[in-house]
């Protein structure tokens, strides 16, 4: 017979929440030790879960991107970026009109 932990893997997997099956048997134990309220357990495991599949999400589309690199904000030179962008677009990106008060 089927111990409760193999029929809630079979169940997560029947789902496709494979994040949630995964991490089982380790937010279980956690479980155990900090004994949350029902709703705080499945508020982690359901978070858990989120997070998997946003991280997949992002890592699908940077793909289909085909972007040369990625860089997170603190990688990006906007100061560079900023002047290519002036020279090779002049005026329509200072924003000028924006910038200046109406008269």
């Amino acid at each position: 017979m089927n111990t409760p932990i193999e029929r809630l893997q079979t169940a997560l997997e029947t789902l496709g929440l494979k994040a949630v099956e995964a991490r089982l048997e380790n937010l279980l134990e956690q479980a155990s030790k900090k004994e949350p309220s029902y709703a705080d357990f499945l508020d982690e495991l359901l978070s858990c879960e989120v997070e998997a599949r946003r991280t997949r999400y992002l890592r699908a589309r940077l793909q289909l991107a085909h972007f040369p690199f990625v860089k997170t904000f603190e990688q990006f030179d906007f100061v560079f970026s900023h002047r290519w962008m002036i020279g090779r677009f002049g005026s329509c990106v200072r924003c000028d009109s924006f910038t200046k008060p109406a008269t």
